[in-house]
């Protein structure tokens, strides 16, 4: 949750100097400051849509994350276990084929 607000932060700070940018504009008549004033809009859209996308995606990533299965597999070939996320087999060399159970022998 403490990393959600870090979006948040950041869009109520592109906002402020929106606010400060388009005053300034408005009163001492730089364009300049206009053009800043739409970019720091912008940005904090983004920061708004990065937040939305946080907060409505992150339990169905959290959830895709915890069904990996991390246990070891076997090799076809050899037999010896090997780490999850080996491509290879660290005796024999064949590659681990994930579309095989292997772990069912």
């Amino acid at each position: 949750m403490k990393n959600g607000f870090v979006f948040i932060k950041l869009m109520v700070f592109f906002l402020i100097i929106a606010g400060i940018s388009f005053g300034l504009y408005y009163f001492l008549k730089m364009p300049m400051l206009f053009y800043t004033c739409d970019g720091c809009i912008i940005i904090a859209a983004i920061f708004f849509i990065a937040w939305l996308f946080r907060l409505f995606f992150k339990k169905d990533i959290d959830r895709s994350l915890s069904s990996v299965d991390t246990t070891k597999w076997n090799c076809n070939y050899c037999g010896t276990e090997n780490p999850t996320e080996a491509r290879f087999c660290t005796n024999c060399g064949k590659e681990h084929l994930q579309e095989v159970n292997i772990n069912d022998k």
